[in-house]
C-alpha cells in the first residue's frame, strides 16, 4: 500500500513559518525537517506544502507502508516565528479496498474520475457536495472569525485567532 501525504498549512501572516516533523505513529515513520522541505508551489503564495528534500519538487511526497491499513495518522509539527509550536493531526479513514494508494491530494481523485468515467467516482460520498478546498486536510495558522470546531485549540489575538493544534478526520 502507498501513502502520498501531503502535509500543508495555510499561513497568510507574515512570520516565518518552519517545518519541524512530519510522522506517521502506525508506520513507526518520523522525519525531522533536514529530510524534508517546505516549499510554496501553488500561484497562492500562503501555502506551505512539504516535500522530500533534494528530490524533484512534487506535491507531497510517496510513502509505501509494508502492510494494508484500514485508518492512519499523519501528525505535522510546524513553527510559526513569535508563536512557537503548532500541530496538525490528520486522521485517514481508508475504505478504499479497490486500490492501494491512498491521496491527501484530493484533486487527484476528481482529476482521474473525469478521465476514466467507468471506474467509477473515488471520492467518499459525504465530500459530494463539497469543493476540494473545503475538505482537503489543510492546517490554517489563522482564523480570522471564531472557530466553532471544538476538536481545535486556538490562541485569540486583536487581529484573530491563532491555532494552536488541530485534529482532523478525513476519508479515503
Amino acid at each position: 500500500m502507498y501513502l502520498h501525504l501531503v502535509p500543508r498549512i495555510l499561513h497568510h501572516m507574515k512570520n516565518k513559518c518552519t517545518l519541524v516533523s512530519v510522522s506517521v505513529p502506525e508506520l513507526s515513520l518520523e522525519l525531522k525537517a533536514d529530510s524534508l522541505v517546505a516549499m510554496k508551489p501553488y500561484p497562492n503564495k500562503s501555502y506551505h506544502v512539504v516535500m522530500l528534500k533534494g528530490r524533484r519538487a512534487l506535491n507531497g511526497f510517496l510513502v509505501k507502508s509494508p502492510r494494508t491499513l484500514t485508518e492512519f495518522t499523519m501528525i505535522t509539527i510546524w513553527e510559526i516565528e513569535g508563536f512557537g509550536k503548532i500541530s496538525h493531526t490528520v486522521k485517514t479513514l481508508v475504505q478504499d479496498k479497490d486500490y492501494d494508494l491512498v491521496s491527501h491530494d484530493v484533486l487527484l481523485a476528481h482529476a482521474y474520475h473525469q478521465r476514466e468515467e467507468e471506474l467509477g467516482y473515488r471520492v467518499h460520498p459525504s465530500y459530494d457536495s463539497l469543493a476540494p478546498v473545503d475538505f482537503e486536510p489543510t492546517m490554517q495558522s489563522r482564523y480570522i472569525k471564531e472557530s466553532d470546531l471544538s476538536h481545535d485549540v486556538w490562541e485569540t489575538y486583536s487581529w484573530g485567532n491563532c491555532c494552536v493544534r488541530v485534529k482532523r478526520h478525513f476519508w479515503r
